[in-house]
């Protein structure tokens, strides 16, 4: 009996750790085109998040990714240090820190961090926020 509860919590713990967040199909739509022609512009950014269009020239692909160590990590969240290939034109390699949710976060995390995604490319550029280089949203969909 002990070796089937052992053998039950190690393939449970298994199935666990490769799972994934991913966002439903019928999410993905909605957050790529967002709803430009809603937006207030008396209302604060951060509260029209979902409004925003995702703008594709962000997109970067994962596989030119090389994740390293973990940096931090919170609740929900985990920042990793990579390299990232070809990013920035003017360097072959460059050292970025990659912000992901944690695997066994639930969706509505995923979607804030999504929310957060819109918001920085929209803000542009500013010398006390860090640069935003690119997001790998790709395979987001389930």
């Amino acid at each position: 009996m002990v070796i089937t509860i052992g053998i039950m919590l190690y393939y449970r713990s298994r199935k666990q750790q490769v799972q994934v967040i991913a966002l439903p199909m019928k999410d993905t739509k909605p957050f790529r085109r967002g709803e430009p022609m809603n937006i207030n512009p008396t209302l604060c950014l951060s509260e029209q998040a979902d409004l925003l269009p995702y703008d594709e020239h962000w997109e970067f692909p994962a596989e030119m990714l090389r994740l390293g160590e973990v940096l931090g990590q919170g609740a929900f969240g985990i920042v990793i240090k990579a390299v990232a290939r070809g990013i920035r034109p003017s360097e072959p390699e460059t050292t970025v820190a990659v912000k992901k949710s944690k695997p066994h976060s639930d969706l509505v995390h995923f979607k804030v961090l999504m929310k957060e995604i819109k918001m920085i490319t929209h803000l542009g550029k500013h010398l006390n926020v860090v640069n935003f280089l690119g997001a790998c949203s790709e395979n987001m969909a389930k």
